[in-house]
């Protein structure tokens, strides 16, 4: 199993005395590092409420998951603003403190317009104050969107953002990541996949019929769940314990659901299943109080914790402002990585961003981290869509799946 390279950029944000502190640092010893104090703790806050803005203006833009040329310059247009106005709300209008975070980026990773070469940036921040890097073009702040004519010019222009350069792995302080890269599959050498779904989404048809199909020499599907009588309880009891009777723990557990995360109270976040003709809503404060339950009984069997991804797509509703609540409550469970949507994705999107993820991660030999930026990729080399760019990544991006002759030594 190969691993990936450290970062080339860590990006740390805290409280300090005087504000709130952003630090980038290079792992190339030549650029010198840069420091910015922001005079008003709140603007992170802002700058995610200024990313779901943006982000759902470029997803009204998108009928459909193969974007019509004539849409192309709007659509960069859009992104780039998007881009150019968090970056006002982060720095303020601050010429000199601009080209020089530019300047930095572009030392630091030289090669950002090589679509070939992918960095990996490493970002951490307690949960209030992380700042959403890939949704900055900060190597090319003017340029983001400029003489876009085509797709081949977007393409370029894309880059300039560092989610479309670069791996970004976010890490939410002081929860720790789980260092184990391998992904070890089975004894009969296939990897579980527990399955939660909403089966009125069309999307979440097509993504158990991907892994049920295509992936199924290398794929055991756990479900479809929920069915006549799953619970919150069960589904909670199945985050904290990944295992069924003596069945190999789950791998990988898999969402494709309804979120909704716009109630004021961050434990009324909701996901919402249906399987069974019925539906099923959990909340982020009630699995949490079925975890604390949990825990507080007995302590969990050392286990090595899947990967979660909650794919959420069709009407569902996502804040950018407070997202972070779900990685959150996996990551403290011991989850090792995290994959997750900024605002709602709509449902076709959705559904072939998860397929080239899984297709890279599950049979392609690709990390976690790795997977993501070529499913990103896939979406705007394939289609001209951006939409890729809402997925974040949190914990171990070095994960990867052992090849099963490699476990079986």
């Amino acid at each position: 199993m190969t691993r990936s390279r450290g970062p080339s950029v860590r990006v740390r944000i805290a409280p300090s005395s005087r504000g709130l502190r952003v630090e980038f640092e290079a792992a190339r010893w030549r650029v010198r590092p840069v420091a910015v104090t922001l005079p008003d703790p709140g603007r992170i806050a802002e700058v995610r409420r200024e990313l779901h803005a943006g982000l759902t203006k470029v997803k009204d833009l998108l009928s459909a998951v193969e974007v019509a040329d004539e849409l192309v310059p709007e659509l960069a247009s859009t992104l780039g603003s998007m881009g150019r106005r968090m970056v006002l709300v982060l720095f303020g209008n601050q010429p000199a403190t601009i080209r020089q975070v530019q300047d930095f980026w572009q030392a630091a990773v030289p090669a950002w317009r090589n679509g070939g070469h992918t960095a990996v940036v490493e970002c951490l921040g307690d949960e209030g104050h992380l700042l959403p890097l890939e949704f900055l073009p900060l190597f090319d702040i003017a340029g983001c969107d400029d003489g876009v004519t085509d797709r081949t010019d977007f393409l370029r222009a894309c880059r300039s953002f560092v989610g479309f350069s670069c791996v970004v792995r976010r890490r939410i302080l002081p929860v720790p990541v789980a260092r184990d890269g391998g992904i070890r599959p089975g004894q009969d050498g296939r990897l579980t996949v527990r399955y939660l779904q909403d089966d009125s989404l069309p999307g979440a048809d097509v993504e158990r019929e991907w892994l049920t199909g295509e992936a199924s020499a290398r794929v055991r599907l756990r479900g479809p769940y929920p069915n006549d009588g799953h619970t919150a309880a069960d589904v909670a009891g199945h985050i904290f314990d990944p295992v069924d009777d003596r069945d190999d723990p789950d791998h990988v557990q898999h969402f494709s659901c309804h979120c909704d995360t716009t109630t004021t109270s961050p434990l009324d976040y909701e996901l919402t299943l249906r399987g069974a003709g019925r539906a099923l809503r959990l909340t982020l404060g009630g699995l949490g109080d079925h975890l604390v339950k949990l825990g507080a009984r007995a302590p969990r069997p050392a286990r090595t914790m899947p990967l979660v991804f909650l794919n959420a797509c069709g009407s569902s509703r996502m804040d950018a402002t407070s997202t972070l609540s779900f990685p959150k409550l996996f990551l403290e469970n011991g989850n090792r990585g995290f994959l997750g949507t900024e605002v709602a994705i709509p449902d076709e999107e959705a559904a072939e961003f998860a397929v080239a993820f899984y297709r890279e991660l599950l049979l392609g030999g690709a990390s976690f981290g790795v997977a993501v930026h070529r499913a990103r990729m896939r979406l705007l080399e394939k289609f001209g869509n951006p939409i890729g760019l809402a997925y974040s990544v949190y914990g171990n991006t070095d994960l990867q799946v052992v090849q099963q002759e490699a476990s079986q030594r």
